[in-house]
């Protein structure tokens, strides 16, 4: 969950960690780290949604694709570091670059639907004290 990194960085890390950890680094984003975004995409989907219908802004009905987005930026991330795990020790620093920028969208994307969510939520909150 480190949103900035440089591409020196991955491979201090993978040469850091020896074969085995980079063995199980590859078994991890193979598996629960394919999850996490599917679970928290559709979360926050769902809370956006579920929350646009009870503020009536469903005619901004792209808003709760935010947290998809971030999705689609986390698995790229995860399967790009999987391949350069897999090529290890060749150093591929325009894909380690690529990583890069997929870790940074995500982190972007996810930061602006927890926000959104919050405020979301914080309207909903705000808006029953007012009718009380």
């Amino acid at each position: 969950m480190i949103p900035f990194y440089s591409t020196e960085y991955i491979y201090t890390f993978l040469e850091g960690i020896g074969d085995q950890g980079r063995q199980l680094y590859q078994l991890v984003h193979l598996t629960s780290d394919l999850a996490f975004p599917l679970i928290y995409g559709l979360l926050f989907f769902g809370l956006i949604s579920r929350f646009s219908i009870i503020l009536d802004t469903s005619s901004k009905m792209y808003t709760p694709f935010l947290p998809w987005i971030a999705s689609i930026f986390d698995l790229a991330e995860n399967f790009t570091l999987n391949y350069i795990v897999s090529q290890f020790p060749d150093r591929l620093m325009r894909l380690a670059f690529l990583a890069q920028i997929f870790t940074l969208m995500k982190a972007i994307f996810l930061f602006t639907s927890v926000a959104f969510t919050a405020y979301l939520g914080f309207r909903i909150i705000w808006r029953k004290k007012a009718t009380a």
